[in-house]
């Protein structure tokens, strides 16, 4: 074939991709560039390039030949590809891939005159980074980036920033870290600290430090105090690098420090941009996220309805935003225990993920893995299995080291332990150590927190001695390097605490407890997360030592500070209200346990109302305080009151142990027909269940008509024993 027969469009658009990989070029970048003059700088340094204006020029001459965008012009130069065999072509979702023959694609490339190639290469750029913001694009161009990257010919600084910024988006952080780290050192060279384009190259270098903190809030810091310097405090480009580096607290624990900062922005913005602009609702979400940190979940998810109104009132219900809030409002769902609510939103987020970015993107795995949590905390554990597997396998091709790779790992190995699978657990929790050994140090607070979980397996398995082994070798290290009250030696001190209770060392175990319960509150506040946990285990502590005077303190308290943060009807609240009621019902304060667990029932009703799935919980731990009373009649028909209405499946957990509850209670008040009748019925499902844990419904089956038989014989030795009474007058009578 003759090159001169080609038409000078289609040599150009041939010149300009050579420079891209032959495979897969996604032709929907061409008029989301056109339509925007190919102007479109996702990151502006204030470095267009040496050949910018010429670039564009060729840009437009290929096309727009009008003069302006036409959307016939993709099919004809298509067309003109097809008729001389020189691309072939594949459909993907909103775009179609062009795909040339290697041979053809270097020998375009040889056909650029020398004077000519910066021209084409800053116009391949150019075009190349107009089109890194369209998310349903971004898997499509990642190898044409890694391409035009790969090669030692200088790129505009604005058009390499636009590279970087997709890599740190597609999670390559290490590749996204040697980009920005040459940009940011270039900026610095050129125009000193005290520079805006250093201010944003330092924010943009930031987020790629994933997992080193301090260098992520030390290069935010920086670029606050530079736009606050040149532009005031209050200027919009200073609220966005104080928006960043409130996020950087945020991940750092300092929630009412990043709270703080996060509100003022919002209201400044409500002020000045209105509900509606898209800074507004920025704000509102990192807001949101602070506010799910501290449990106040009613609160974030209020904020999260908001901005998913606005998302799909402005972009419609598939559009990437609108998606990412869906999934954060699954994810609240979710931590609200709201299983079915949470499977159901993110259900429909990964179908259309799916659709519109492939089962591979990293969003998509992001939904993916949320669901996967779900599906553990609802005990489907196969399923769980199942996606983290799927989600692993696209991770490891990303690379081993990624810190999504590392997590997701940890992911599987904490499912595989709930489903006891331990050797396969171990070995990953192994694989795991070391990686996180070799890419963050022995010292690192996920490192020893990935030692941590490895111990917590041993513990599972009943190998206490190699979990004490391995925790006891390691504290003295971590105390040493981090001091004794840093959190990561607070987390190997309560993992001991738990340790040495399993062991019966009580005492040991109880005075690291309180050590630990004391300064996570100090810390991080009575209602986080690892204080909660540490309050927890200190209270199992508690109820070993029979010390229940001590349990009931640290619950009264527990429940002072739930009730006042977290509102009462929080999970933790709730657990706090219901450990008390048990804890002093022990100490036989039976009126005081039943005037606590009546206040917690009707708040429960009051805020749940008539949906006794919400309740019953509540309604067993009354009904016991009653069994301890022998008030049966009362306790008979409060349960009775849930049966009523309450029918999860016969096969349900929590469902079996409150009708067995139900059965005791009738069997202590004589009424043996009765309570044979209810067990014959709790039976008969088990006898005839078809589901995978065969193993489980044996043993309970078992267990079931061992619980029969000994109602049965024990009802007819209280008929008999009442029948011949001695009455102590003389003789026997017949009562």
């Amino acid at each position: 074939m003759s090159y001169a027969k080609i038409t000078s469009q289609i040599q150009n658009f041939l010149h300009i991709i050579s420079f891209f990989h032959p495979s897969n070029f996604p032709l929907a970048v061409i008029p989301l560039a056109a339509k925007a003059d190919f102007l479109t700088a996702p990151v502006d340094l204030g470095d267009k390039g040496e050949h910018f204006e010429e670039a564009i020029a060729l840009l437009k001459a290929t096309f727009c030949p009008g003069g302006s965008w036409q959307d016939r012009t993709i099919y004809q130069i298509l067309s003109s590809l097809q008729n001389y065999s020189l691309a072939a072509q594949n459909s993907a979702y909103g775009t179609i891939l062009l795909r040339t023959h290697p041979l053809i694609h270097s020998w375009a490339n040889d056909r650029i005159p020398s004077e000519k190639v910066p021209v084409f290469r800053a116009a391949a750029c150019r075009l190349l980074a107009c089109a890194c913001q369209e998310v349903l694009l971004e898997t499509h161009i990642m190898q044409h980036i890694d391409t035009v990257l790969s090669t030692s010919a200088p790129i505009a600084l604005n058009d390499k920033a636009a590279f970087g910024q997709k890599l740190t988006t597609m999670l390559r952080l290490e590749d996204g870290t040697a980009i920005w780290e040459e940009i940011y050192q270039e900026l610095l060279g050129r125009h000193g600290r005290m520079n805006l384009y250093v201010a944003t190259a330092a924010i943009e270098l930031a987020a790629t430090f994933d997992e080193n903190l301090d260098r992520m809030e030390e290069l935010e810091t920086q670029a606050v105090e530079i736009r606050t310097a040149l532009l005031g405090a209050d200027d919009e480009q200073t609220l966005r690098a104080s928006l960043e580096l409130a996020g950087t607290y945020h991940r750092q624990g300092l929630y009412p420090k990043a709270e703080q900062v996060q509100q003022r922005i919002l209201d400044l913005r409500r002020e000045r941009l209105g509900e509606h602009h898209e800074d507004t609702i920025y704000a509102k979400d990192e807001l949101a996220s602070t506010f799910r940190e501290t449990y106040r979940y009613k609160e974030s998810e209020k904020l999260q309805q908001e901005i998913l109104r606005e998302h799909i009132k402005q972009h419609g219900d598939s559009h990437p935003k609108t998606l990412t809030s869906m999934n954060e409002l699954g994810i609240l769902k979710y931590y609200q225990y709201q299983h079915e609510e949470a499977q159901e939103i993110l259900t429909v987020v990964l179908k259309k993920r799916e659709e519109m970015l492939g089962r591979e993107h990293p969003m998509t795995l992001v939904t993916l893995n949320d669901l996967a949590l779900v599906f553990v905390d609802q005990a489907k554990y196969k399923e769980a299995e199942e996606i983290h597997r799927q989600v692993l396998r696209v991770r490891l091709r990303m690379g081993k080291t990624q810190p999504e790779t590392i997590l997701c790992m940890e992911n599987l190995v904490d499912t595989l332990s709930k489903m006891e699978k331990f050797p396969e657990a171990l070995k990953m929790q192994r694989r795991v150590m070391k990686l996180r050994i070799a890419s963050l140090g022995i010292f690192h607070h996920l490192t020893v927190e990935s030692l941590s979980n490895l111990a917590y397996i041993y513990r599972l398995q009943g190998r206490l001695a190699k979990s004490n082994k391995l925790l006891s070798a390691a504290f003295p290290q971590v105390r040493q390097h981090h001091g004794k009250d840093h959190s990561t030696t607070l987390l190997l001190m309560n993992e001991l605490s738990v340790l040495n209770a399993k062991t019966r060392r009580l005492h040991k175990a109880a005075s690291y407890g309180r050590y630990v319960l004391v300064k996570r509150a100090e810390q991080l506040g009575e209602t986080h997360s690892h204080t909660l946990l540490s309050a927890r285990n200190l209270l199992d502590t508690y109820k070993k030592m029979n010390r229940h005077r001590l349990a009931s303190v640290l619950l009264m308290r527990w429940l002072q500070g739930g009730i006042r943060e977290l509102g009462e009807a929080d999970a933790e609240t709730k657990f706090a209200v219901i450990e008390l009621g048990t804890t002093l019902r022990k100490l036989k304060r039976y009126r005081d346990a039943e005037q606590i667990q009546l206040y917690s029932l009707e708040r429960v009703q009051e805020l749940s109302g008539d949906k006794p799935e919400e309740w019953w919980n509540e309604v067993k731990q009354l009904a016991t305080t009653y069994d301890v009373q022998k008030r049966y009649c009362k306790s008979r028909d409060l349960r009775e009151r849930v049966l009523e209405k309450w029918k999860p499946g016969d096969l349900d957990h929590d469902y079996l142990h409150f009708r067995l509850d139900q059965c005791n209670t009738l069997h202590k008040m004589g009424r043996k027909k009765d309570a044979l009748a209810l067990l014959d019925g709790i039976i008969s499902p088990f006898s005839s269940a078809k589901t995978g844990d065969e193993k489980t419904v044996d043993k309970t089956l078992d267990f079931l008509k061992r619980r029969r038989n000994s109602i049965a014989f024990t009802s007819s030795r209280l008929r008999i024993r009442r029948r011949f009474r001695y009455t102590g007058r003389g003789d026997g009578v017949d009562i």
